[in-house]
């Protein structure tokens, strides 16, 4: 790993001084310039440095639109690498409209696709984080059919699109919620096993959706088994197994309130 971190360093730093050069040589307000932002943008993400990265995203982009150029793959990369930093930074609020900017954008560029369905997947899930439900739900059914159709009904993609699709369903108190909860729960088990990461979602979206039907006895084993294999998985498991006691706090403080 010390290997791995030192080229990433020397990565960086190559792309710094051929940003330095293309700023000398072509300004700014350069294709050049931008693409080399864009590219140190990459690296920075690479290296964890996530508030670095959103900087240079943020200039490629800035560039991009002053040369009347964002239409382009460039912008669109620039437009993924901000709204990706500025999720990872905890700054939801800004991420949303570049969100929104990127999926018409892609979908403008390239149309329906497995990136496509990727990043809709990704900004529905912004959208339920920032408690918009009823937005999210049309955007994560289509990601969820769009994945299934380019990449199969049981990939990753589409067993992810399909457990957002049901968070939105059991946010937004659709009767259907329960038949795709419990389906999604099944492919996951059936195509990954017991323990696995989507698995471990899974779960966790069983529970949620019990939760939400004020039947907090048969959520238990769901959060309990969801917890227990995102805790075994070490660092893939983190954000679901903080997804977990963020569940588990939720419920504890609204029975001691009822």
């Amino acid at each position: 790993s010390d290997v791995c971190s030192s080229d990433l360093a020397g990565g960086v730093q190559l792309l710094r001084d051929a940003l330095a050069e293309s700023r000398a040589h072509f300004g700014e307000d350069s294709l050049s310039t931008a693409y080399l932002y864009n590219d140190l943008g990459t690296a920075l993400q690479q290296a964890g440095d996530m508030s670095s990265a959103l900087q240079a995203a943020t200039s490629a982009w800035d560039i991009l639109r002053r040369l009347h150029h964002e239409h382009t793959e460039q912008g669109l990369n620039a437009l993924n690498n901000i709204a990706a930093m500025a999720y990872y930074t905890g700054h939801l609020q800004d991420a949303e409209p570049r969100f929104r900017e990127a999926v018409a954008l892609r979908r403008e560029l390239f149309g329906p696709s497995a990136a496509l369905a990727a990043l809709l997947n990704n900004y529905g899930k912004l959208l339920l984080k920032l408690e918009r439900p009823q937005e999210a739900e049309p955007l994560l059914r289509e990601a969820a059919q769009m994945s299934a159709s380019y990449t199969g009904p049981d990939s990753f993609l589409a067993v992810a699109s399909r457990l957002s699709y049901a968070q939105a369903l059991t946010a937004n108190g659709r009767p259907d919620a329960e038949a795709e909860t419990q389906g999604t729960l099944e492919l996951a088990k059936a195509k990954y096993g017991d323990k696995h990461l989507l698995t471990a979602a899974a779960e966790l979206a069983m529970a949620r959706l019990r939760f939400q039907q004020k039947r907090g006895a048969e959520a238990m084993p769901y959060l309990d088994a969801g917890e227990a294999t995102a805790q075994a998985l070490g660092a893939p498991g983190q954000g679901v197994l903080a997804e977990a006691r963020k569940l588990r706090q939720a419920y504890t403080a609204g029975s001691s309130s009822s």
